[in-house]
């Protein structure tokens, strides 16, 4: 220690100077032109003997060779001390980010390098040093797991500042702001980033000791992701960041883009190479060049650069605060608690509307998604209609507010749209981003004299017990639409057996009629009353099957003469009604109707 005695005697010098330099609530001597506000003299004697620079700096830089790192701290030092007592604060403080970005390149240097006590006292004599010069301390309160730099104004030359595990870290490039700052990065920070998306790793957070507008796209940002994590969802993982951006309910976040136009050599420097230390990573990045093609390149393009699978993560920032490695894709699924295919009545809103539910690849519900839905099939309506949408809540649910049913097939569909623009956050929704939801319109249960029946006369009369089951689902392709009741003896006309039966669709006397309606049997029914005044005969079936034999009546057509018959059917869908007519004389009829208990 002999050889640096001189450098010794100076800082004592210049402590001393500073001891006696009068009362300590004497008003400072003003600066001279440019030199920036006036230091407290009584602060800096405080920050000196409080923060014990001189020996902090002895326990951290090792004196001998091969770098002689002591010698050259204590002589920085002794500058800043000079700066000070003369009262030049630009220049002190100047002097002082000089000193700290010089401990600080050299930490992989230090005396036990990286052990808790250097990072400890690393910290200490950061804040001692910032404090001498009336500059905010860092704010460190986890040492061990904090890196420290400094990024100088207008730099020449980009700045790598990771933590001591070598695990996270940024790359400021060159000129990247116009102010020097203490820059630290801090890995295992408790808690996550205020977003519903799925997160992977651990939490950073990046501070700087004055705000600053960084330029140059912003500084690169690197960290390692978690071994488990399945590398189908690590290749989709984007870099994330809290904080500064207008509230939205995908939390207070920006999704980093994928860093562009940076060299190689440069963003492998960031986290050195491998993902290892603490994280239980994967393989780890296998070479320099596999970290930097990976943080810096799209994946379809990495995939065409590099195999091996690594375990790190980048994006560019303008802000700094907390990041992690977040999953921006999302699935679009219909609403698991109701069905995505339903039945109503046409020109009637159906019981349950279309629902959709959007969550993560975790299955954790994510709101603030904008969901339209849109008419893609049939003659029916939905609202509210794209482009007007349902945001979903904090179960993850949207849900329209009514769908009304056209006649026959109807479909909505239903199409996911992030709450905030791509350029801010990019949300991958899974292909196709939609649900397609159907539903089928039908009349209600038919009474006397009902519409929307589908009719076919045959030249003559088949055996009707041969008619066991109906091919379902019939189409009635071809058959003509009719009012029933069907018969011989026209509105207005005269029965000639005086059974005043009048029908306004023609149903020839001698000849077998095919009936078809479909009916729609509200949620909570399950069976009908299906009541039939023919003459003839007339056989009835639900849904493809029988409910009666062939059953023969002579005289007029009365109600319920061959019935009632109480059948089954199927709850909150469409149900199928055919009837077989045959006629055997001077006079024919055939109505029919549905009644729910």
């Amino acid at each position: 220690m002999r050889r640096y005695a001189l450098v010794y005697v100076l800082i004592a010098a210049a402590i001393a100077t500073a001891c006696s330099s009068g009362d300590s609530n004497q008003s400072p001597t003003e600066p001279s032109a440019g030199s920036g506000p006036s230091l407290d003299p009584a602060l800096a004697l405080r920050c000196r003997q409080d923060g014990l620079i001189v020996v902090q700096l002895a326990k951290i830089l090792p004196p001998g060779p091969p770098l002689r790192l002591l010698p050259t701290g204590l002589a920085k030092y002794a500058l800043v001390e000079v700066a000070v007592l003369t009262k030049k604060t630009d220049l002190a403080r100047t002097r002082a980010l000089d000193l700290i970005d010089f401990i600080t390149r050299n930490r992989d240097n230090l005396i036990n390098a990286n052990s808790p006590t250097t990072l400890t006292n690393l910290a200490n004599v950061t804040d001692a040093i910032l404090c001498l010069v009336g500059l905010p301390p860092t704010g460190v309160t986890d040492p061990l797991h904090t890196g420290i730099g400094v990024v100088p104004g207008n730099s020449t030359s980009p700045v790598i500042i990771t933590t001591p595990q070598g695990d996270a870290g940024l790359l400021a490039p060159a000129g990247s702001t116009p102010t020097t700052v203490v820059v630290t990065v801090t890995n295992a920070v408790s808690g996550g980033l205020d977003t519903p998306l799925d997160q992977y790793g651990q939490t950073i957070e990046l501070t700087a000791s004055q705000d600053v507008t960084w330029g140059n796209g912003g500084v690169t940002v690197a960290l390692c992701v978690a071994a488990d994590v399945d590398q189908t969802v690590f290749d989709r993982l984007r870099v994330g960041h809290e904080g500064g951006l207008p509230a939205n309910k995908l939390g207070n976040i920006e999704i980093l883009p994928v860093v562009p136009n940076v060299t190689e050599a440069n963003v492998s420097q960031i986290l050195g190479g491998s993902c290892s230390s603490g994280l239980g990573s994967r393989a780890g990045f296998q070479s320099l060049k596999e970290l930097a093609t990976r943080v810096l390149l799209p994946d379809p393009l990495y995939a065409l650069t590099a195999a091996a699978a690594v375990g790190g993560k980048g994006g560019q920032a303008t802000k700094f605060s907390k990041f992690r490695a977040v999953d921006p894709q999302l699935d679009v699924i219909a609403n698991p608690a109701l069905p995505a295919s339903t039945a109503g009545v046409t020109g009637a809103a159906v019981a349950q509307p279309p629902s959709v539910l959007v969550r993560t690849d975790s299955m954790h519900p994510v709101p603030g998604i904008l969901i339209r839905f849109k008419v893609t099939g049939g003659t029916g309506s939905v609202s509210p209609a794209d482009p007007a949408s349902v945001t979903t809540g904090s179960n993850g649910v949207a849900t329209a507010s009514s769908w009304t049913l056209g006649s026959g097939s109807n479909e909505v569909t239903a199409t996911a749209a992030s709450p905030v623009p791509a350029s801010v956050n990019e949300i991958i929704f899974t292909s196709p981003g939609s649900v397609t939801f159907t539903a089928e319109g039908a009349p209600a249960a038919p009474d006397f004299g009902a519409s929307d029946w589908s009719f076919l006369i045959q030249s003559s009369a088949p055996d009707g017990n041969s008619w066991t089951t109906l091919p379902w689902p019939v189409t009635a392709t071809g058959w003509a639409q009719g009012l029933a009741p069907f018969g011989s003896v026209p509105i207005g006309g005269v029965s000639p057996t005086h059974c005043s039966d009048q029908a306004p669709t023609t149903w020839p006397t001698n000849r077998t009629i095919l009936l078809r309606r479909d009916f729609f049997v509200p949620p909570g029914v399950t069976s009908a009353t299906i009541s039939v005044k023919v003459d003839n005969d007339m056989r009835v079936f639900l849904n493809g099957a029988a409910v009666t034999d062939l059953l023969t009546h002579e005289g007029c057509a009365e109600v319920n003469l061959l019935g009632p018959f109480t059948t089954s059917v199927v709850a909150g869908t469409v149900n199928h009604l055919a009837i077989l007519g045959v006629d055997r004389g001077t006079e024919s009829f055939l109505d029919a109707k549905v009644t729910f208990p």
